[in-house]
């Protein structure tokens, strides 16, 4: 299963939590996973840093 996904629509978060993901800079990472959406990713070296923030519940 996608790690994003995983995370993404587990009850551990709550809203506006931020999420750190690091990743090979080979692996793609979307822009969202339901429940989440990347706010910056930075490149160091052959690793990536993806920020995610929890998305709001719908009302």
């Amino acid at each position: 299963m996608d790690l994003g996904l995983a995370i993404g629509s587990s009850r551990l978060l709550a809203p506006h939590t931020t999420v750190v993901i690091e990743a090979s800079s080979k692996e793609r990472m979307d822009e969202a996973y339901p429940g989440l959406i990347r706010l910056d990713q930075r490149s160091f070296g052959d690793k990536k840093l993806n920020f995610f923030r929890g998305a709001p519940a719908p009302e």
